[in-house]
């Protein structure tokens, strides 16, 4: 089963971590996670590919080094006069951007939201093709006032970030109680076809240790309105790192038996390959080694 991580943030590493003696340098608190150590982590947990989220240069370059491992998503400034031209231009680079994300985080960004500044964005990426991520579950209230997006813009892709509500672990989020109380919110978005999520953060919803078993009732109803092929799993490790070992963040769906061999093959890679259009050979690791092995949980 091929499995692809689709947002892990990537940039370049401080002078002399590898003086550090770590083997997985983003352990430590405030250190980058260059490229290098993305693919020792990934290996590590038998992840095939994944999707980079950082610097463009740097995510560009790191898709350019490992192409067959490695995709980015971009980040454009939505009140660039030439926004047009950036994003359409963007499939025209030697590694063109398999996405681009914006965020949706406080009353500042509520207002222009509601004014329409993020329009010429959207639309120039529903006219290139270019799926876009969408960073707000920080913020309580978004999931009632994003409507607008997936319906004033039909053909594109509009992918809802970290299930679009508030969760943990860090200092900066907030948990709200009970943990999936917009649940409902949530998935009202599943009316709409041209809506995927980002399966990103469930375990922090969680009030058990791996494999938190308590997340099941929400996760089957969010399985069952959107379908898993409208789901692509993402780990976010730099964020969750305080709470979860990397290699829980994957097996938890991958050793469940909450779900149907098809499901998890979806969710874990398979969508990622069909709504993202990343090309190339499915199945296996490509770097040809073995996946982990454990038992169901």
């Amino acid at each position: 089963m091929e499995i692809i991580d689709i947002q892990v943030h990537t940039g370049p590493a401080k002078e002399g971590w590898l003086d550090r003696q770590q083997a997985i340098p983003f352990l430590l608190n405030g250190d980058a996670f260059p490229i290098e150590a993305v693919l020792i982590a990934v290996d590590a947990v038998g992840i095939s590919r994944v999707v980079v989220d950082g610097p463009d240069d740097y995510g560009q370059a790191a898709a350019r080094r490992f192409p067959s491992r490695v995709a980015w998503c971009a980040h454009f400034d939505r009140k660039a006069p030439n926004i047009e031209e950036l994003i359409g231009g963007a499939a025209q680079l030697e590694t063109p951007p398999l996405a681009t994300r914006i965020s949706i985080r406080g009353p500042e960004d509520f207002a222009e939201l509601d004014a329409g500044a993020y329009e010429r964005h959207l639309a120039a990426a529903e006219k290139a093709g270019l799926p876009v991520f969408c960073n707000f579950f920080y913020t309580p209230g978004v999931l009632e006032r994003a409507h607008p997006i997936p319906r004033k813009h039909p053909n594109l892709l509009f992918v809802i970030d970290h299930l679009g509500m508030p969760h943990g672990p860090t200092k900066m989020d907030v948990m709200e109680d009970p943990p999936f109380k917009q649940l409902n919110k949530l998935l009202e978005y599943a009316q709409y076809p041209n809506v995927a999520l980002k399966f990103c953060g469930a375990p922090a919803f969680s009030r058990e240790s791996y494999p938190f078993r308590d997340i099941w009732p929400a996760v089957h109803q969010i399985v069952k309105a959107f379908g898993p092929e409208r789901m692509m799993w993402a780990s976010d490790p730099t964020r969750l790192r305080p709470a979860f070992a990397y290699h829980e963040l994957v097996d938890w769906l991958r050793y469940t038996n909450e779900l149907s061999q098809h499901e998890k093959e979806m969710i874990l890679g398979g969508s990622a390959r069909r709504l993202l259009k990343w090309p190339g050979a499915k199945g296996g690791n490509a770097t040809g080694s073995q996946a982990r092995q454990a038992p169901q949980v």
